[in-house]
This record gives C-alpha cells, structure tokens and sequence, in this order.
C-alpha cells in the first residue's frame, strides 16, 4: 500500500539525500562527467527544500511525500 502525506520541514533531509541520489544516478552515464556537478550534497540539498518549503507552503502550496 503506498501513502501519500503533507510533507513537512522535517521531512527535507530525506528529500534533498533522494533528489542528490536520484540526479546522480540518473545522469551518470548519460551527461558527460565535466559537466556533472558532483560536489552536490544532500545537505546543500536539504537546506535549498527547507527555504523552497518555506516561501511556497506561506503561498499557500503544498509538498507531498
């Protein structure tokens, strides 16, 4: 069964490691290593979701996990 909830700012430490892991297995292989920014970490990511989730749920959107 699969679940689907609010996601809230707890929630962006899970999201920025999936979206790292994720770009980088999807792209290895694919786009030249050069132009790959591998020095892209989870943490950087997490804190991009957390400002991002921030600013838009005040807009009155919605994340979803």
């Amino acid at each position: 069964m699969i679940s689907i909830r609010d996601a809230t700012i707890e929630d962006c430490n899970e999201i920025g490691l999936i979206t790292v892991s994720a770009s980088h297995s999807a792209f290895i292989g694919v786009v030249p290593e050069k132009l790959l920014d591998f020095t892209w970490a989870p943490e950087a990511s997490a804190e991009n979701w957390r400002k991002s989730f921030g600013e838009n749920t005040d807009r009155g959107q919605r994340f979803l996990v």
